[in-house]
């Protein structure tokens, strides 16, 4: 799933089930306090889910990536599996900034939909792949942007380590490139493309190898936060686990379900 930085999105602790005008309805919601201190957190429970996966739809509703559902949230299929978390920025009772990530397994990753040559010459060469997507912010944070964004990685990155990944993988916009790159050490993997998931608005695959990316004598500023700031797998034990009871007749449940959802699940030809 793509990651396309941090412009103001709108709210996620608000859902509108088909709404007349949903980006208008999704607009009422709470406004985060500019002092507020940020909360990051490992959601456990299905309501913190729910509510970073509704600010993903009414961000990426608002920037036009995405068709409004009567679900009123947006994820992927490859992140209803056990290997996989979901990480909340809190600002006072908001949820103002989410990140998810999710080990590559039997159905692949989002990414193979695009990048499919380049993500299986990885896995032939023995390389275990997290993809990290699913990023949206509050459209009334605008403070602290690139710190909060470096929190959200720091939790994702250290949690597909823990799950045996030797590489993570992002998607991005190709005018988010240099961010990466330049304060995190990630390097370009494949070539701007279409990306039909998000209505064929363009997309860059990176890769960060953690073993070389660390090795380097000068480790990028963002990177070095990482490594400061490693976290224990315990940090990640009592995470949600997107088992079929856990999701019944819940918003996500109908959202995968849908057949347009369902197609997107599938390997790429």
């Amino acid at each position: 799933m793509i990651v396309y930085g941090w412009k103001p999105g709108f709210a996620g602790d608000h859902r509108a089930v088909a709404p007349r005008n949903p980006i208008a309805r999704l607009w009422r919601n709470h406004t985060p306090a500019a002092d507020d201190g940020i909360r990051f957190a490992v959601a456990e429970a299905y309501q913190q889910v729910d509510a970073a996966w509704s600010l993903v739809y009414a961000t990426y509703l608002h920037e036009g990536l995405i068709p409004p559902n009567s679900a009123a949230l947006h994820t992927v299929p490859h992140a209803l599996q056990d290997r996989s978390v979901v990480i909340t920025g809190k600002v006072g009772p908001t949820t103002a900034y989410t990140m998810s990530a999710y080990m590559d397994g039997e159905q692949g990753l989002p990414l193979d939909s695009v990048y499919a040559k380049q993500l299986d010459a990885m896995r032939r060469n023995g390389r275990t792949l997290g993809e990290i997507g699913l990023f949206a912010q509050h459209r009334n944070c605008n403070s602290r942007p690139v710190s909060a964004v470096f929190e959200l990685i720091r939790h994702v990155t250290h949690f597909i380590r823990h799950c045996g990944a030797t590489d993570g993988i992002i998607g991005v916009h190709p005018r988010h490139v240099g961010f990466y790159t330049r304060l995190l050490g990630f390097e370009v993997a494949g070539p701007e493309l279409a990306y039909p998931t998000v209505r064929h608005h363009p997309v860059v695959l990176l890769r960060i190898d953690w073993a070389k990316a660390t090795a380097r004598r000068a480790v990028p500023r963002g990177l070095k936060y990482l490594i400061d700031h490693a976290m224990d797998a315990e940090q990640f034990a009592r995470r949600f686990r997107f088992h079929k009871a856990a999701i019944a007749g819940t918003p996500v449940e109908r959202f995968v379900e849908c057949p347009v959802v369902r197609a997107t699940a599938a390997p790429a030809a």
